[in-house]
């Protein structure tokens, strides 16, 4: 049974005891998203023998993070709400094969497939970048990123989430376009690149990618996107991206088709 997660410490405590053992886990968020998450109220977790469940809940659905032991398989686990799960791997499945055979026997289903890029780090770094500016309007940026990829995702900062982001200066934007970045020490991700339709193929991504890469181009930098989103790789690897052997299923669990289920 899922139990509100109500501090940090008691939550690194437990991790720390579970990675010193060593697991099988498919992304955990860091120490200022965890305590976020906390303050926000929408953190749970679920203890079981073979490891830790931790759901982070958002207004449509649940994203799930799992910390299995290494040896052991995920139970027969079955989700309250709608749920999406993310399962990386390097080249091949590996460890994940068993668990994401556990989730489809569930009743995940598989949504998307993505494929990492990453770019080395430069001390010269000048792209153009036109009239790129910082966002201020976290509301119309929520509207385009809803409008631009699947809700059902599961990836997609909340409206309060992008107004925190705007503060923190990570979220560019120009007329018709968004770009929301993450960045920790030497590390940057581009986490969200979205043009409006009526604005595409006037140039809107590589100027935001660029904006992007002049603010952030010295640190290595990471980009998730769907493998067959070819347009999407072209621009990043115009930029000097390059596909870093990491992969990832993306499955979703929809509580209204179990339901229709006979």
């Amino acid at each position: 049974m899922l139990s509100p997660v109500t501090s940090y410490e008691e939550l690194s405590k437990a991790l720390n005891t579970l990675l010193l053992q060593g697991v099988v886990i498919n992304a955990l968020p860091n120490r200022e998203a965890l305590e976020q998450e906390i303050r926000r109220g929408s953190l749970y977790q679920q203890q079981i023998s073979e490891g830790l469940l931790l759901i982070r809940r958002r207004e449509t659905l649940d994203r799930l993070t799992f910390l299995i032991k290494k040896g052991q398989s995920l139970p027969l686990w079955e989700p309250e709400r709608n749920t999406v799960v993310e399962l990386p791997f390097r080249n091949a499945l590996g460890a994940m094969e068993e668990i994401e055979a556990a989730f489809l026997a569930t009743g995940f289903r598989e949504i998307l497939s993505r494929l990492r890029l990453s770019r080395k780090g430069t001390e010269d770094v000048s792209f153009p970048q036109g009239a790129v500016r910082l966002c201020e309007d976290a509301q119309a940026a929520c509207r385009l990123l809803c409008e631009s990829f699947s809700p059902i995702t599961g990836c997609l900062p909340e409206e309060g989430e992008l107004a925190e982001l705007a503060k923190q200066g990570k979220l560019l934007s120009l007329p018709g376009g968004i770009l929301h970045y993450e960045s920790s020490g030497k590390t940057t991700e581009l986490r969200h690149l979205a043009v409006a339709p009526t604005h595409r193929r006037q140039g809107l991504g590589a100027l935001l990618v660029g904006a992007y890469l002049n603010q952030q181009g010295e640190k290595l930098s990471r980009v998730w996107t769907a493998v067959e989103n070819l347009p999407a790789r072209r621009l990043y690897e115009h930029f000097g991206y390059a596909a870093d052997g990491w992969q990832s299923h993306v499955l979703y669990y929809s509580k209204e088709s179990k339901e229709e289920r006979p």
